[in-house]
């Protein structure tokens, strides 16, 4: 039986939309990340976030001890992994200890190009008679 074909293409289109997925998951629960010069070590923390889980399953799947009752390499390779993560956590403020150290600057501030954007959804909506927050005051 003949292996199937796979197209690398199709799986760095996959790939791509994974760590683009992790990447806006991780803006929309932490404000302060919508920011271009977060990006390139948003996509290392998603690339890291993916190596890790299939690192982990490869563990689970086939166990942490070698034929030789020995640890597998991978779970050195996996554990470095993951202290490489925590280090870009710690960078990207997603740790308590990193959110504290903000420097008074809340994880939950409106990025400014949103909050321009609010107040401009809002003036519009007021002078056309929709906002109903205006009707009630």
């Amino acid at each position: 039986m003949k292996p199937p074909v796979i197209c690398r293409k199709s799986h760095q289109t996959i790939r791509d939309r994974q760590i683009w997925r992790i990447v806006r998951g991780l803006q929309l629960a932490n404000p302060h990340l919508d920011d271009r010069s977060f990006l390139a070590v948003l996509r290392s923390y998603a690339r890291l976030s993916l190596l890790i889980e299939r690192g982990y399953t490869h563990l689970k799947e086939r166990g942490i001890v070698n034929a030789r009752g020995e640890l597998r390499d991978s779970v050195d390779t996996v554990r470095r992994l993951m202290l490489t993560q925590a280090a870009l956590a710690r960078e990207l403020g997603l740790t308590p200890a990193a959110r504290a150290g903000l420097g008074g600057r809340s994880v939950f501030e409106i990025p400014e190009r949103i909050a321009h954007r609010v107040i401009e959804v809002h003036a519009s909506r007021a002078a056309n008679g929709q906002d109903k927050a205006t009707e009630t005051e």
